[in-house]
């Protein structure tokens, strides 16, 4: 469950002027591949022992329709090799962690985790973009069939 900003934060976000810098980090697993750590920012930050390398993306919040799961967009500027060879090497299920915190304290978090899977990706000269949803639980199909002493040898 995504926590709520803390009473500090809200404060920061409410004051007529603040010092205080949100920041998004961006945590990207995927089955094979070294955990890449992103934050929109002009330089890396360090979260619980993690170094965020500094990129310009954009992860909005989830898009909420009736007839629909809700998903979201990640677009980062294609400026590094590294990011459409991670594209191409992504190999099974591919996970996106969106997480807020403040400059001054980039261990606590502010907001999320909010967790994601990737639906699909392309790139371009210009942008990478992948199209993100949520794990889709309702599609699962459910066991179908009768409890019997070899599935479920407690209840007998």
């Amino acid at each position: 469950m995504p926590r709520q900003v803390s009473p500090d934060a809200v404060g920061e976000l409410m004051a007529e002027n603040s010092g205080e810098i949100f920041l998004t980090l961006v945590t990207i697993e995927s089955d094979g591949l070294e955990t890449a750590y992103l934050v929109v920012n002009n330089e890396d930050i360090v979260s619980r022992g993690n170094t965020h390398i500094a990129a310009n993306f954009s992860l909005p919040s989830p898009d909420e329709y009736e007839d629909q799961l809700p998903g979201s967009t990640f677009k980062v500027d294609n400026v590094d090799r590294r990011i459409v060879e991670i594209v191409r090497e992504m190999q099974g299920t591919v996970r996106f962690i969106k997480e807020v915190v403040t400059y001054s304290d980039p261990d606590t978090v502010e907001e999320g985790p909010y967790r994601f899977t990737l639906k699909s990706a392309d790139y371009d000269a210009l942008y990478v973009t992948a199209t993100l949803g949520y794990e889709e639980i309702l599609n699962e199909t459910a066991k179908a069939g009768t409890y019997s002493p070899s599935d479920f040898p407690a209840v007998f």
